[in-house]
């Protein structure tokens, strides 16, 4: 299972794949590029790349959580995400796996009310500063990295 948590500019790390706290229904993990070509001769070469990244998307739902409710939960998230920019941290295979890191802000948060499951289930938007880089712990290894600086 691939877990996420955030980090605020405070150094607060808040793990939003909890029971509490879920972060769901992902997307915009990815990028877009746009490559325009030329002919040189018989060949086809890359003239140029515009690389875009996507805004990560999904949704955040607050649960009841001993004396906690989902409207206290949703304050407490609120207030933590106000302490910009964050770090998204993106574990794909597990705690124990390969850590990805990308700053972000979040740029759309909506509000409603507890639903009829008894939980807070709103729309969320992290809009990225810079691409997903790889943390490597524990190792001396070199990171391939293209042209770009990127992974």
């Amino acid at each position: 299972m691939r877990y996420f948590k955030l980090e605020n500019s405070k150094g607060e790390i808040l793990d939003i794949t909890t029971t509490s706290i879920l972060f769901h229904d992902i997307g915009g993990l990815g990028y877009e590029e746009e490559n325009e070509f030329i002919r040189v001769g018989s060949v086809w070469r890359l003239n140029s790349r515009e690389y875009s990244q996507l805004p990560i998307t999904g949704k955040m739902c607050f649960t009841e959580h001993g004396d906690t409710t989902p409207y206290q939960k949703f304050n407490s998230f609120k207030s933590f995400v106000d302490y910009a920019p964050l770090t998204m941290h993106y574990y794909p295979y597990g705690l124990d796996g390969l850590l990805y890191k990308k700053r972000v802000r979040a740029s759309k948060l909506s509000k409603g009310e507890i639903n009829e499951y008894g939980v807070i289930d709103e729309e969320i938007e992290f809009t990225p500063y810079t691409p997903w880089y790889e943390i490597v712990t524990g190792q001396t290894s070199e990171i391939d990295v293209d042209e770009r600086g990127w992974i």
